[in-house]
């Protein structure tokens, strides 16, 4: 018995492979084709797993995808994926499915095969650089990942799909922002020349000690060269002591295309840990050009620049 469960508009398409030849097993299952990875009418075919992932090339805000073929050794209740675009060790992107919503694991036929669509969307505004395209399966009643397991005995956390090198989006295309919040965003620089500081995210109001966390930053910028800016985040404490977070460019961590210049701005990540002493504590950011060897003023609006950092929101850290 052999199932399809696919999306007949999907512009990915199944690539050859040899029937009923297992690349690999996880838990109970195991993956007997990866038909193809393919981005704008582009097939890539993936190579034997375990060796050197193909490379993908796609804008920001289209998507990546994979053909996959399972089988099931075992009933299980609840077979997940997840896809994750992943870069310095951080996750930028990533899509948690099941093969079939409509049809879960724990009803396939026995011996069936499945084949199916795996997609993940990269986000429009994420930054231009070379990223993984990793694969991860797991038991979705649990939580609980399966380790990988090659056909030659290779064990693993996850597959390597593909090196995806994510470029910027194929057509501009302004972000609506409400007209006051965008007026009286943050921003740092002289008037034209500001990086503006559009959103944040990914700051938990709690948070055990060391623990380690991302905040999320939608940057946007005008004449500017954003490659010669850094970010530098601190925490205060309630008794007013300060300590550094981290330090790294306001594109984020690693190397960025330089195809950004072209782009309105970016979502980046800043990964930083929480202080080791419980207590409540403000995370601040300021703004650091490398061109002058000085950090920038802050200004909202009209208004002129008062401070130079932010105070992008209050985490409390427990015992």
């Amino acid at each position: 018995v052999s199932v399809s469960l696919y999306d007949v508009a999907d512009p990915f398409r199944q690539a050859s492979a040899t029937p009923g030849e297992t690349l690999a097993t996880a838990g109970p299952a195991r993956l007997v084709q990866a038909s193809g990875l393919t981005a704008q009418q582009q097939q890539v075919p993936l190579t034997t797993l375990g060796e050197e992932a193909v490379a993908l090339e796609v804008a920001s805000g289209e998507s990546v995808a994979a053909r996959l073929t399972w089988v099931l050794d075992a009933p299980t209740p609840d077979l997940k994926l997840s896809l994750r675009l992943v870069r310095e060790g951080l996750v930028w992107a990533q899509r948690d499915l099941r093969p079939s919503e409509e049809h879960h694991s724990d009803g396939w036929p026995s011996d069936a095969s499945v084949t199916h669509t795996a997609s993940l969307p990269v986000p429009r505004g994420l930054p231009p650089a070379n990223y993984t395209l990793q694969l991860w399966v797991y038991d979705g009643q649990t939580g609980e990942s399966w380790p990988i397991v090659l056909a030659d005995g290779t064990t693993m956390d996850y597959f390597s799909l593909a090196q995806v090198v994510v470029g910027p989006p194929d057509r501009a295309r302004a972000r609506w922002r409400a007209p006051l919040a965008a007026a009286w965003a943050p921003r740092w620089g002289a008037l034209g020349r500001a990086v503006v500081l559009d959103e944040v995210a990914g700051l938990p109001p709690e948070a055990s000690p060391s623990q380690a966390m991302a905040a999320g930053l939608t940057w946007r910028w005008q004449t500017t060269d954003p490659h010669d800016l850094d970010v530098t985040l601190t925490w205060q404490s309630a008794d007013g002591h300060t300590r550094t977070a981290n330090t790294l460019p306001l594109l984020g961590p690693g190397t960025v295309s330089s195809a950004v210049a072209t782009m309105e701005g970016v979502s980046t990540l800043a990964p930083i840990a929480a202080p080791a002493e419980p207590g409540t504590y403000s995370l601040h950011l300021l703004v650091y050009d490398r061109t002058t060897d000085r950090y920038l003023g802050l200004r909202r609006g009209p208004l002129p620049s008062l401070s130079r950092d932010l105070r992008l929101g209050v985490v409390t850290v427990g015992p």
